[in-house]
């Protein structure tokens, strides 16, 4: 995957920023081998359907976490003290505007900026940078650059890291609690992942028997 652009932070993380093109969906769906309205309820819990925000950069969430969790040591002290990074998952760590997200997310690179790639979660399916290997890619810069180039990209890693973390049978089965546990992590259940997600599912079909002749 190539871009004009070679560094994301020079381009503060915009590029064409293209939207999903018609059939995208459901072609990833066919990939994955699982119903296209199971795709669309993970798109729809992660980012609302949206992969930028409204000054074109991928929609993202800085994980403090994960930052400690792929920092040197020596540095992980300087990212806790600047509130960048924490030995746990905590709730409530996430700024309330895309702008804070992208401050944290630069202040992050200053200290390391692979480290801090790999623990954005990027896009519209929210894939986390520490994943770029199974989505195809040689490094995080790789994956990131193919975000901010466009919503197809990003459905693509996402596609790619599902198969290659072999979690796409349980989208195909709807099976929530398992999809939830490989996507989100073990934490899955204080947000309600698995829920949120059947109960896309569930009202969307409802809407569609409605609507039914």
């Amino acid at each position: 995957m190539s871009t004009t652009i070679a560094d994301p932070l020079a381009a503060h993380f915009r590029d064409a920023g293209k939207r999903l093109q018609p059939g995208d969906l459901d072609a990833a769906a066919k990939l994955i081998g699982c119903p296209l309205v199971a795709l669309q309820a993970v798109l729809a819990v992660e980012t609302d359907g949206s992969g930028f925000d409204a000054a074109g950069r991928p929609s993202a969430l800085f994980e403090q976490h994960v930052f400690w969790r792929c920092l040197a040591p020596a540095k992980r002290m300087s990212a806790r003290e600047q509130g960048l990074a924490w030995p746990v998952w905590r709730p409530g760590q996430y700024p309330h505007t895309s702008d804070g997200i992208y401050d944290q997310i630069t202040r992050a690179c200053a200290i390391d900026e692979v480290a801090a790639l790999k623990a954005v979660s990027w896009g519209i399916g929210q894939l986390l940078g520490e994943g770029c290997a199974s989505a195809g890619f040689t490094d995080v810069r790789e994956m990131v650059l193919a975000a901010m180039a466009s919503e197809g990209a990003q459905l693509d890693m996402m596609v790619q890291w599902l198969i290659a973390r072999r979690l796409a049978h349980a989208l195909a089965a709807e099976d929530w609690p398992t999809f939830a546990n490989g996507y989100n992590g073990p934490n899955y259940s204080v947000n309600h992942y698995d829920q949120k997600l059947a109960a896309y599912v569930s009202t969307h079909q409802a809407l569609a028997a409605k609507a039914a002749p």
